[in-house]
């Protein structure tokens, strides 16, 4: 089988299953935006791949992870202290 280089996104060949580990991090003030983060890690997972939701202050190291999903909620146009703290951070 030949490989030629995707125009512009890659895929696995046909009945190959590529599972990532995504961390989905999350800041809330009121909890909406942590059930979002749980939805999106359950979407995740059945689509194949191993995710857990997390707020972004829990987190202390990306190293196990292949992705990440950052959210945060909104007020006055700036996201939550916490979500900003993690993305300066890594």
């Amino acid at each position: 089988m030949s490989w030629s280089r995707p125009s512009h996104r890659a895929r696995a060949p046909i009945g190959i299953t590529v599972s990532a580990r995504v961390l989905v991090a999350y800041a809330t003030k009121m909890g909406s935006t942590g059930e979002i983060a749980e939805t999106i890690a359950q979407v995740l997972r059945d689509g194949g791949h191993r995710s857990l939701a997390l707020p972004a202050r829990e987190v202390e190291s990306l190293d196990d992870w292949d992705a990440v999903v950052l959210g945060s909620a909104v007020y006055a146009a700036h996201w939550q202290r916490d979500t900003r703290r993690f993305a300066e951070r890594f």
